[in-house]
C-alpha cells in the first residue's frame, strides 16, 4: 500500500490542494483507528473540518468476500460553520458527475458528510501490474479533484473563517 502512495503521488496530491495543507494524517494511525490507509490534508486552517484523503478505505470489510475501496474523498464535519456551502458544492458534483462521484450523508446535518471517487480494489488485482494500475488510478483521482475545484468553483473562501457552530455537538466518528 505504501508503495502505491509514494512520494510522487504525495507531491501531486499536496499540489492539488496547494495553500490549504495545514496538516498531514498519519497513514498507520488511520488504518488502526478508522480502517483506512490514506494520505490526507486538511483543507481548512484550524481544524479538520474539511479534508481530502487519497488511498484505501474500508480496510476491514464486514464480509470475507468484500474488498476495500481505493480512491479520493472530500469530507466535511457536522459542526463546520459553513458546512452548507461545502454540501452545496458536493451536491453540484454528484448531480453533474454521478458516474464518477458518490455522496454520503449529504442530507444528514449531524453526520460527517462526504463525496468520493472510488473503485473496488478487486478491479485492479487481476491486472498484470496491479500496483502500476493502482498508482495510475490514484493519479487520475487527483486530476479529477483538480478538475472539480475549477469546474464547480470550490468555495475556498468559506475555509478562511473556520470556527464551528457554537451550539453543535460534534460526533468525532470520522475525523482525522
Amino acid at each position: 500500500m505504501q508503495s502505491t502512495l509514494g512520494d510522487e503521488l504525495k507531491i501531486k496530491f499536496r499540489q492539488a490542494v496547494e495553500g490549504f495543507n495545514y496538516a498531514e494524517a498519519d497513514s498507520l494511525y488511520q488504518w488502526k483507528s478508522h480502517n483506512r490507509y490514506i494520505i490526507a490534508n486538511s483543507l481548512s486552517s484550524k481544524k479538520w473540518n474539511v479534508w481530502c484523503g487519497l488511498g484505501y478505505f474500508e480496510m476491514n470489510p464486514e464480509s470475507l468476500t468484500e474488498y476495500p475501496y481505493i480512491g479520493i474523498i472530500i469530507e466535511v464535519s457536522p459542526g463546520f460553520k459553513n458546512r452548507q456551502k461545502i454540501i452545496d458544492f458536493m451536491q453540484k458534483i454528484i448531480t453533474s458527475k454521478p458516474h464518477i462521484w458518490m455522496g454520503y450523508h449529504l442530507n444528514s446535518p449531524s453526520a460527517w458528510s462526504h463525496i468520493s471517487y472510488r473503485k473496488s480494489l478487486r478491479e485492479f488485482l487481476s491486472e498484470e501490474d496491479h500496483l502500476s494500475c493502482i498508482k495510475d488510478f490514484f493519479s487520475n483521482c487527483i486530476d479529477e479533484m483538480r478538475d472539480i475545484q475549477s469546474e464547480f468553483d470550490f468555495p475556498w473562501d468559506v475555509l478562511k473563517d473556520e470556527s464551528t457552530k457554537e451550539s453543535s455537538t460534534i460526533s468525532m466518528s470520522s475525523p482525522i
